[in-house]
């Protein structure tokens, strides 16, 4: 029962904390007269985006405690469902070279939410970062 109580009080004070976050992002919405369905779009887009900064930020204390090893473990772990859709990783067939390349690349690997029309790369810019699309679509204008 202990256990119990001290899970619900962790998810109440978490979403305590959402909800004061969300009364001051309602509160500078409705004072800038901000249109209802564009609150709508923002305050979701505002609950993903805290969650979201919330698991990463648990996720990074975790990682930075670690030694090497241990966090390229739980980093491949964590990322084998992202690395498993690309068609680039699935072309090396060793699954021993396939976890050196992915523990290369993952600590440079971060994250980004991009907003509707983003430009994400653009042709004239040097090639600098391998992207990969987790949610969402990608369009590609030539």
């Amino acid at each position: 029962i202990g256990e119990l109580q001290e899970l619900f009080a962790a998810m109440n004070k978490n979403n305590r904390e959402m909800e004061e976050y969300m009364d001051g992002v309602i509160s500078f919405l409705t004072r800038n007269k901000i249109p209802r369905a564009l609150q709508r779009s923002i305050k979701s887009f505002v609950r993903f985006k805290f969650t979201f900064d919330r698991s990463h930020e648990k996720l990074q204390q975790i990682m930075a405690i670690l030694p090497p090893n241990l966090r390229n473990q739980m980093a491949t772990t964590l990322n084998s469902g992202v690395f498993a859709k690309v068609r680039l990783f699935r072309k090396i067939r060793s699954q021993t070279d396939r976890a050196y390349f992915s523990s290369a690349l993952l600590p440079k690997l971060y994250t980004a939410t991009c907003p509707r029309k983003m430009v994400v790369a653009h042709h004239l810019e040097p090639a600098n970062r391998l992207i990969i699309v987790t949610a969402g679509r990608l369009g590609m204008f030539l």
